[in-house]
């Protein structure tokens, strides 16, 4: 499989025991615009972010949050994090944040023909359009 991985010009490296694909195929432009599409949603006003809360989002498939919890943390580290699971088209763009759902959505239909070639779907690009 390794081998078949390399000769569909997939990045493969090895570190610590394990693999870690890098998305060769994907334009650089679209990384950087699901970056800062990230920047421009995490730089919105906390009242904005919070409708995306576990408690407060519309759909359990769009999830804002945080890792920091002082009364358990020894050292003052923490992760915000926003997770957007793709159900469909639909919810995507009724219910993902407007600031990144673009480029988000953009950044997976364009990895999604790599991952396909990567993982021996046939008719991966035909598929996919």
């Amino acid at each position: 499989m390794v081998q078949q991985l390399k000769n569909q010009s997939v990045g493969l490296q090895k570190s610590g025991g394990s693999f870690r694909l890098s998305i060769m195929g994907v334009p650089i432009e679209v990384l950087e615009n699901v970056k800062e599409a990230t920047h421009r949603f995490f730089r919105l006003p906390a009242e904005e972010k919070r409708k995306y809360l576990k408690e407060f989002s519309p759909s359990n498939n769009v999830r804002f949050g945080t890792s920091f919890s002082p009364e358990v943390e020894k050292a003052l580290e923490w992760k915000d994090y926003l997770s957007l699971f793709y159900v469909s088209e639909d919810e995507a763009s009724a219910l993902w944040p407007s600031v990144c759902r673009d480029q988000v959505l953009d950044y997976m239909r364009r990895s999604e023909i790599v991952i396909r070639k990567a993982t021996g779907c046939a008719n991966a690009e035909s598929e996919s359009d």
